[in-house]
């Protein structure tokens, strides 16, 4: 009885054997056959995936790299490791990434927007109808322009920012080194200086603001306006503290003079809105008396004699600033 009941359990164990078999054959075929993605996952309906771990979930989005992910609609994972997000994006170059609709990156390329396609190398495109072109390696666009206006940079290296125009306003150009720097052009992308600006005007609201240059014996120099419209250069005193005080009648404890001693023509820093200024000599005799302006005052000084001088800043509301000054 026992041998007979032996006999049985061993063909039930060959039969079984027979059909794991079986089972591990058809799986192995349809590997190899119909090229389906090992560990990969496909969701919803109409998905592709054939790229090792690649996941594909929406609707008719394909994930065919290696380690790719699509979702959305119509989206698609070409490269390794590539993400494609949205309405029919595609992220073609390896380790890419395209999100939004229609965008586009290529290899190692980062897409974001509507109809934004990094096509360069290493570039990035974020907005709406820009690009970078294929050939432009590692540049950058920000912005806006139209689906029959493009606005694409196809200067390698570069950074470009423009909205509602096919012309970028701000543009970035390359160093000539590592340890330069580039070059900035506003309305121009073929900057000929460190900054140049194309086609428009410089506005500076306050007069007592302008433009500091450092002429070759390292002093510094502002150029500002007065109310009469003339332009003037006043030096000032420190090249490494450019900061002026716009407070209205502002704590300070002495009278900026410069150059002290001097000779033709001195300077004098006012930072009162309304001030008197006055020059008197050791006598206490008034030589120069006048309205101060804001800012820096260059003083006409040839016709006063060799000596010494108390330079008075009085301010409307009573406040006073003195120095001495030596005449040579």
């Amino acid at each position: 009885m026992d041998k007979k009941m032996k006999t049985k359990s061993t063909k039930i164990t060959d039969s079984q054997n027979k059909w794991t078999l079986l089972s591990l054959a058809l799986v192995t075929f349809i590997l190899l056959n119909f090229n389906v993605g090992l560990y990969s996952q496909v969701q919803w309906d109409s998905t592709i995936n054939t790229g090792t771990s690649s996941s594909a979930i929406g609707y008719l989005t394909e994930s065919t790299g290696n380690y790719g992910f699509s979702a959305g609609w119509l989206s698609k994972a070409y490269g390794i490791s590539s993400i494609s997000l949205g309405y029919n994006s595609i992220a073609e170059g390896h380790y890419s990434l395209s999100l939004g609709q229609s965008s586009f990156s290529g290899s190692q390329s980062y897409s974001i927007g509507q109809n934004a396609k990094a096509k360069g190398q290493q570039s990035f495109a974020i907005g709406r109808f820009v690009e970078t072109a294929t050939a432009s390696l590692n540049s950058f666009i920000i912005g806006s322009g139209s689906s029959q206006f493009i606005m694409q940079n196809n200067i390698s290296n570069s950074l470009m920012i423009g909205f509602n125009s096919s012309v970028p306003t701000f543009f970035v150009g390359p160093s000539e080194s590592h340890s330069g720097t580039g070059k900035v052009g506003i309305g121009t992308t073929n900057p000929v200086a460190r900054l140049q600006i194309a086609d428009g005007d410089i506005f500076i609201q306050d007069i007592d603001h302008g433009i500091i240059m450092k002429s070759p014996d390292g002093n510094c120099w502002r150029g500002t306006i007065n109310n009469s419209g003339q332009f003037n250069f006043v030096l000032l005193p420190d090249c490494e503290n450019l900061t002026t005080s716009t407070t209205l009648y502002p704590e300070t404890s002495e009278l900026q003079v410069f150059p002290n001693p001097g000779t033709q023509r001195v300077s004098v820093y006012n930072p009162f809105a309304k001030a008197q200024l006055q020059f008197a000599d050791l006598s206490g005799k008034m030589v120069i008396n006048l309205q101060a302006e804001v800012g820096e005052m260059p003083i006409n000084t040839q016709n006063l004699p060799a000596g010494i001088y108390f330079i008075t800043l009085t301010a409307d509301n009573g406040s006073k600033l003195t120095r001495k000054w030596i005449k040579q």
